[in-house]
């Protein structure tokens, strides 16, 4: 019996499979890397009701505030009676100290919406492994996390910066012919900065939080026990501080010492962002603390702003660092 002639196969053959193909596709500059990451981080999150809930509450805190300084102000112009003849009213509140109230009233609010947009950041996608898509493409380690951060950032700060120029547009047009623009000429700018401090924050640690797990409610939740036990602790330390401080005081100390303890008490998220604001919008802390003790109140003083700027940028480039670290393709293992 013959046997059937079987064809030895081609060692050299070419692969047949024709879908497979490499990126030939236009290499974009680095703008526009990050920022279709960025779109979809926003694409995700305007579509969450909690976002927007908390959106229109702190608009509502700052037209209560707005509202309170315009009644409060006709109050004390009725009662001063005007004063001389081209002098601007006398006012019960400054603007400055005004927008401090608003933008410091909705510190919880900005941390509420970073747990809603931010926990699932970059979490979400090492549960999903998503990383592997996102970075075999011509988009770096950079690249992916600047655009995650922004997406982050521009959903937290359109919550403070879009009600703070609102409030900027009824000053000036409500006070213009009170010598308003002559009064505060650098007051946009002032705003501008003390609104997107605590936002830069909020974005730096969720975003830090959100690369360490895979546990989108994990990142939440270790974000938000930091956040509040920070609050906790530096308040606790700082009042009693501040109390003994008193204290001294009574028996000569200086007024460093007191200033000391309330640098302390605003060792927080939210401390570095009041503080770092009530610097920057030159408020007296006497007219924003509600309540108290009159020994204590009258004795209060703004924080040293510099100790809060190195502590603001460590909870900035440490959770930013920490990120890119644990940012791969693949998980490694060791050992």
């Amino acid at each position: 019996m013959s046997q059937p002639n079987v064809q030895e196969p081609t060692v050299n053959s070419p692969i047949a499979d024709l879908t497979y193909r490499n990126y030939d596709g236009p290499i974009t500059s680095h703008t526009f890397r990050w920022w279709v990451v960025a779109l979809s981080v926003l694409r995700t999150n305007l579509k969450k009701p909690g976002f927007w809930i908390n959106g229109g509450l702190i608009v509502l805190i700052f037209l209560f505030q707005a509202l309170l300084f315009f009644f409060s102000n006709n109050v004390a112009a009725r009662i001063g009676g005007g004063g001389a003849a081209g002098d601007a009213p006398q006012k019960l509140m400054s603007y400055g100290t005004t927008a401090y109230q608003a933008i410091s009233a909705t510190s919880l609010l900005v941390t509420i919406a970073a747990l809603i947009v931010g926990s699932g950041s970059i979490a979400a996608d090492n549960r999903a492994n998503a990383l592997l898509v996102y970075l075999s493409k011509p988009i770096t380690k950079g690249d992916y996390l600047l655009g995650k951060w922004m997406g982050v950032f521009m959903l937290l700060a359109g919550l403070v910066v879009l009600p703070t120029i609102l409030l900027w547009v009824f000053y000036a047009t409500t006070y213009a012919d009170e010598g308003f623009f002559k009064q505060e000429p650098w007051l946009w700018a002032k705003l501008l900065g003390a609104s997107l401090i605590s936002p830069v924050l909020n974005t730096s640690l969720m975003i830090g939080f959100s690369a360490c797990t895979k546990n989108a409610r994990l990142a939440g939740s270790l974000f938000a026990a930091f956040t509040f036990i920070l609050l906790t602790v530096s308040n606790t330390a700082g009042f009693l501080m501040f109390r003994n401080a008193t204290l001294d005081q009574d028996l000569g100390a200086g007024k460093a010492v007191v200033r000391r303890a309330i640098t302390v008490q605003h060792i927080s998220v939210r401390g570095v962002a009041d503080g770092l604001s009530m610097e920057l919008l030159d408020v007296d802390p006497k007219k924003v603390m509600a309540g108290g003790p009159k020994k204590l109140r009258k004795r209060l003083q703004s924080p040293y702003p510099m100790p809060l700027v190195g502590i603001g940028l460590l909870m900035i480039i440490l959770p930013i660092g920490i990120a890119r670290a644990k940012i791969r393709a693949v998980e490694v293992v060791s050992g």
